[in-house]
């Protein structure tokens, strides 16, 4: 039984793995995409439970910074990645 947590995650799947790939390629990184895309399905949810519609934002823009956001600290905490890579994600945020 698909809980409203999984329908929600299948809805933004697309933006998720989207993100995942992005960051993928601006870093060069090597890691499993899935390992990504986990971590962008966190930020998902935690965007879920933030999101106030109140505030004039839509949920896909809300949702882009948080999954984004999710992933790179995701990288930053996987532990077999060269030295370099933590810089590219000072870098990247920067973007």
């Amino acid at each position: 039984m698909a809980t409203e947590a999984d329908a929600f995650v299948k809805d933004y799947q697309g933006l998720v793995r989207s993100i995942a790939l992005k960051v993928r390629a601006q870093l060069d990184l090597t890691c499993d995409l899935d390992d990504l895309i986990a971590f962008g399905n966190q930020g998902l949810l935690e965007a879920k439970s933030r999101f106030d519609p109140t505030r004039g934002v839509q949920m896909n823009t809300f949702a882009y910074y948080r999954i984004r956001g999710a992933v790179l600290d995701g990288v930053r905490r996987l532990a077999d990645l060269p030295r370099r890579i933590p810089r590219k994600v000072r870098e990247a945020e920067a973007l």
